[in-house]
């Protein structure tokens, strides 16, 4: 049914109905009365004025035996766009005949989606659509398609998550986050850019991943197998298997990764894939598991309401949990301090649990999914599954005035509930992922000025401190054919300059004998041109004698007009002062009509003002009646409203105090276990104190070792920052070799342009006889420009052999760097080796501690052994200054000498350096001013050929007079009509002409002249 509607008196009137055979599904206006709509077996029924009046009917070009249906329809003026159900968006076009639209273009999104929304920007320049699949296209109506073929669409950013998104992890040494969809697929996604990496489909759904904190490896559980893979620059590909199956959480540290299955939780480790331990204990199905800071406790929970602490030195149970009545656990995370546990349970409650026990408990009526603190404990994150976050405060008061347990902010974002949340390493960033298949990222900072100020300062101390990793994975493939690929293009630069040179100089010899014939022509032209203008000289001094004859003649005419027009013009005068006091007299008369007017329009204006002023003052009088009336109604219902609402109070009353009776009843027994309570926790806190300093004393010991495996990996640092310096400069050979391709290309180029000159020679040589002058000095610019091209390919020859020199210079300092870190680290091998020796001396002067002789003994020979070896690096260092690597002796002063040798050569090395850096400076201002001169050449060319358009039309100009002039003086009108041409060029070319020569060659861009062609 098809049904027409006007809206008029705030009512929608039906004004016509049509029954078409057809299931319509949308519609769209096309004009103000004109309305197209689609049907479901891909038809368009076109309604002009309510009534059907066109039919167009649609198949797919491939000739499928599906049929779309016509989903979406939107207009522009210039016709309309259709959505169909195959992933088709079809463009239709106005026309004048009786077709009324005929189809244009056809964009393709993708095969066998629906497009659920078409549409258009302000421009009608391009569209946006939406698919079935969560997906937003972009479509240019600008694009270009041959007849008959489809053009493909681009989608408007990164592709999304078509479903719920099942699982999310964040990375600590990059801005990454990897998450996992009911579509099959994992997408790595950059925060800090809001980009797309890496995406992977595969043909089973993934249900969890978590990202190796470096950022290379990602870790993906499946329903049949548990996969470790390697993030590479542009795919995803597995290296490890496991057959543990339906892991639906899995969590990642630097040396181990967990995956609870069911009801245990399995440990393995990271580089050696062998497994730690099982951890088993709960009876319900594991719902989260949670590292501590340190990597040396795990936290889960399970639907059986138990929250157990395990550690990983003794794959045992330290603390437990267990809930009564039983409570849901759906996420478990641990606070920065490890001192306590945070669980959200789907009754809506979070648990602050320390030492088996809840400390803090925040309740609410909308469950918890997942539950997440900062790295600095200041804030909690816990999820909700109605799709929003609440912000608390640190459940454990620190401070007696405060209130933390209370919702500081709540965010909704999710039209569904929140699957995971993860924080960033520095607390700036926090990532929600939901079952709608959204990911949001929002930014984390202080509200009030003062915390706002501190935060500002930590996020400050945290960007100097900390930096995201770089580093990325590549196969050993991809490095040789890249290397593969260098050494082609090398070997194609050599060959294409050696041919380049050879071009150079058989053109060169070329063009001299070319510029060697057309002097030759010049000349003789230039004569030919010198007779012509004698003779047009002579013509020239005849007619100003014919032109000064005739103004004489024309004076004597104008003196005679002029005494005519005075006498004609004082004639005027005096009949024009008649008519003015004619026209004075008039407008008296008219003046006093219009008075008597006026008064008479006076009187009726108070007549009629005083008739309708006591019109409306009996109005206002029967008004105030009515308000009155009004007002006596209004105070009886008042009357009646304070009698009920006296009622409501009393009943209200009542029932407060039956409420606060049952109340205080409870608070007195919730007191009581709360004092039992507190005698409990004195003691727990004893024995927590006597566990935290047996912790200090072990952080303590670790913390010396760590500062020791930190010296020597600072040492390894160093290192690796020189073989970076190393593969710096290797980058930097490569790009000069780019930039000889570059100027190989630019002398390609020039070599066209000079071509192209060729034909602006030959439309000089038509311009010069007509002009003699001008060609003169277009022949000394072209050579001069001729000897500036000579300079210009000497000095490419010069800048050639230095990029070789230096070339050679760099080839040596990169030998000299490999001998330098080969030595560097045989001496970081002979200090682990001397470290390693002490160590075993110390272990073993550490078992006679019982037995002091021995002791002392032994501590003599070790102290005399390692005196020795310290002095052994001295000797052979003085050796080393006066031995040579073939074993001769050298003096003092030829050592001088290499010292001095060595300063220069530093010296040379920096002045060669600064001379490379002004030469690609060089480089860069003249590739500019090629740019300029092939835009003023493009303006140059635009002139030319509007001249030779005046100059055709000239010619037919003078072919129709000799026409209309024939059998007269044909010698004097050929003259005249030389003489016109001349003036009509003259007023041409001054603007265009001094600017020719300016076509100078080494433009980068070639030019079209199609118009010298046909010349």
């Amino acid at each position: 049914m098809f049904r027409t509607f006007k809206f008029t008196e705030g009512n929608f009137k039906m004004v016509s109905q049509q029954k078409p055979d057809k299931n319509l599904l949308c519609h769209c206006w096309a004009s103000e009365i004109r309305v197209v709509a689609g049907t479901e077996d891909s038809k368009f029924l076109v309604f002009d004025g309510g009534d059907l009046i066109l039919e167009i009917s649609y198949f797919l070009p491939n000739g499928a035996l599906k049929v779309p249906s016509i989903l979406w329809l939107t207009s522009f003026p210039a016709g309309f766009m259709a959505a169909t159900s195959t992933g088709l968006v079809v463009q239709f076009e106005k026309t004048d005949d009786a077709v009324m639209y005929k189809k244009n273009k056809e964009f393709v999104l993708e095969q066998d989606v629906e497009v659920k929304c078409i549409t258009m920007n302000p421009t009608d320049e391009s569209a946006v659509c939406t698919t079935s699949n969560s997906q937003i296209y972009l479509i240019s109506l600008d694009a270009e398609s041959i007849k008959g073929e489809e053009i493909k669409c681009e989608r408007l950013s990164q592709p999304f998550h078509h479903g719920g998104i099942s699982g999310m992890d964040a990375c600590t040494r990059k801005p990454l986050i990897a998450t996992c969809g009911v579509d099959k697929s994992i997408r790595i996604w950059n925060y800090m850019e809001n980009s797309m990496e890496v995406i992977k489909h595969f043909e089973e759904e993934p249900l969890s991943i978590a990202l190796h904190p470096s950022g290379l490896y990602v870790l993906v559980g499946f329903s049949d197998c548990l996969k470790l893979m390697n993030v590479l620059i542009d795919d995803i590909r597995p290296f490890w298997e496991s057959n543990i199956r339906g892991c639906r959480e899995v969590r990642s540290s630097v040396f181990s990764i967990l995956n609870p299955i069911q009801v245990s939780v399995h440990v393995h480790r990271t580089w050696s894939f062998e497994p730690l331990g099982y951890l088993k204990g709960h009876t319900g199905k594991v719902k989260s598991i949670s590292w501590s800071s340190d990597d040396s406790t795990l936290t889960s929970c399970s639907l059986d309401g138990a929250v157990f602490e395990w550690s990983l030195c003794t794959m045992r149970r330290d603390a437990e949990y267990v809930s009564q009545p039983t409570v849901l656990f759906s996420s478990v995370c641990h606070a920065p301090d490890a001192k306590c546990v945070y669980a959200a349970s789907l009754d809506g409650s979070l648990k602050a649990i320390a030492d088996a026990s809840v400390i803090v408990e925040v309740p609410g009526r909308v469950g918890y999914s997942a539950i997440l603190t900062s790295r600095s404990g200041k804030y909690v994150f816990a999820a909700t599954t109605r799709g929003t976050v609440r912000v608390y405060k640190s459940l454990i008061n620190n401070d007696p005035g405060t209130n933390n347990n209370d919702c500081i902010s709540e965010i909704a974002c999710h039209s569904l509930g929140i699957s995971r949340i993860r924080i960033s390493f520095d607390d700036a960033f926090l990532f929600t992922a939901g079952e709608d298949g959204c990911l949001w990222i929002y930014r984390v900072h202080e509200k009030d000025a003062t915390s706002r100020g501190a935060g500002a300062a930590a996020v400050g101390k945290r960007e100097k401190e900390w930096t995201y990793s770089d580093e990325i994975l590549v196969t050993k493939s991809d490095l040789r054919e890249t290397h593969r690929t260098m050494q082609e293009l090398r070997h194609r630069v050599e060959s294409l300059k050696s041919d380049n040179d050879m071009q150079l100089k058989l053109k060169d010899i070329a063009y001299t004998e070319k510029l060697r014939d057309i002097t030759d022509k010049y000349t003789s032209e230039i004569a030919t041109l010198k007779q012509l203008t004698h003779v047009l000289a002579t013509e020239r001094r005849a007619n100003e004698e014919n032109h000064f004859a005739e103004i004489a003649n024309t004076k004597k005419g104008n003196a005679e007009e002029i005494v005519d027009m005075t006498n004609a013009f004082d004639a005027k005068m005096r009949a024009e002062a008649e008519k003015h006091r004619e026209l004075v007299d008039r407008m008296g008369e008219l003046k006093q009509l219009w008075e008597r007017q006026v008064d008479e329009m006076q009187e009726l204006h108070n007549s009629r003002v005083s008739e309708m002023s006591e019109y409306y003052r009996k109005k206002i009088q029967e008004r105030q009646d009515d308000i009155l009336q009004l007002k006596s109604q209004l105070s009886q219902q008042q009357k009646e409203f304070h009698s009920h609402l006296e009622e409501i109070e009393q009943d209200a009353d009542a029932e407060v105090l039956q409420i606060g009776f049952s109340f205080e009843t409870k608070l007195k027994s919730e007191r009581e276990a709360l004092s039992a309570i507190k005698t409990d926790n004195v003691n727990m806190r004893a024995h927590f104190e006597k566990l935290t300093k047996e912790i200090e004393e072990n952080k303590s010991a670790l913390n010396k070792m760590f500062l020791e495996e930190k010296r020597l990996h600072g040492i390894i640092k160093g290192l690796e920052k020189d073989i970076v310096g190393v593969k710096r400069e290797m980058q930097e050979r490569d790009d000069t070799i780019q930039d000889k391709e570059k100027r190989i290309y630019d002398l390609k180029k020039k070599n066209q342009e000079l071509e192209k000159f060729k034909f602006v020679l030959d439309y000089k040589i038509a311009e010069l006889k007509k002009q003699v002058e001008p060609r003169e000095k277009d022949i000394v610019l072209l050579s001069r420009q001729i000897k500036e091209m000579d300079e210009e390919l000497h000095q490419y020859q010069k800048t050639h052999d230095l990029l070789d020199t230096q070339i050679q210079d760099l080839l040596l300092k990169l030998k000299a760097t490999q001998q330098e870190v080969s030595d560097e680290t045989c001496r970081v091998h002979d200090m682990k080796a001397a470290i390693l020796r002490i160590q075993n001396d110390t272990r073993f002067l550490s078992k006679l501690l019982g037995n002091s002789a021995d002791l002392k003994r032994n501590l003599v020979s070790v102290y005399h052994k390692f005196s020795e070896m310290a002095e052994e690096p001295s000797t052979s260092a003085k050796k080393s200054i006066s031995i040579t690597e073939d074993g001769s002796n050298k003096s003092p002063e030829a050592l001088e000498e290499e010292v001095e040798e060595a300063r220069q050569r530093e010296h040379f090395e920096r002045t060669a350096a600064t001379l490379n850096h002004k030469l690609t400076k060089g480089e860069e201002s003249r590739y500019q001013e090629n740019l300029r001169i092939m835009h003023e050449n493009v303006v140059l060319l635009t002139e030319i050929n509007i001249l030779r358009k005046d100059l055709k039309a000239s010619k037919l100009r003078t072919q129709r007079l000799l026409a209309a002039v024939e059998g007269s003086d044909l010698k004097q009108t050929e003259a005249n009509l030389m003489k016109s041409i001349m003036e009509h060029f003259k007023e041409t070319t001054p603007a265009s002409e001094p600017q020719l020569p300016l076509l100078k060659p080494g433009v980068t861009k070639p030019l079209s002249l199609p118009a010298l062609h046909n010349k």
